[in-house]
């Protein structure tokens, strides 16, 4: 038995948000590692945004080395969030 592998942690689904071309069923899960530890698989930067970033659909991107909007289902989805849990960061 291989004792050096991460624990799982146990998700739960969020919902559902469809439309013409795609339909994404949205998980959640603690983190339980820091966020330096993870890999980004696509896309051009990964961190934690403030509440007022998601509001705003953008936040300063590292990598481009400027401000990037964020997609606006993916906004819905973080807002959605937020409501529903009663979240608010920085």
């Amino acid at each position: 038995m291989n004792n050096n592998l991460p624990e799982v942690a146990i998700f739960s689904k969020f919902g559902i948000y469809s439309n013409v071309q795609v339909i994404r069923h949205v998980f959640h899960a603690p983190l339980t590692v820091e966020l330096k530890d993870l890999i980004l698989g696509e896309g051009w930067d990964m961190g934690l945004l403030t509440t007022a970033e998601i509001q705003a659909g953008k936040a300063y991107s590292q990598n481009a080395a400027m401000e990037r909007s964020l997609s606006e289902i993916h906004q819905t989805i973080l807002l959605d969030f937020i409501n529903k849990h009663g979240y608010s960061i920085g």
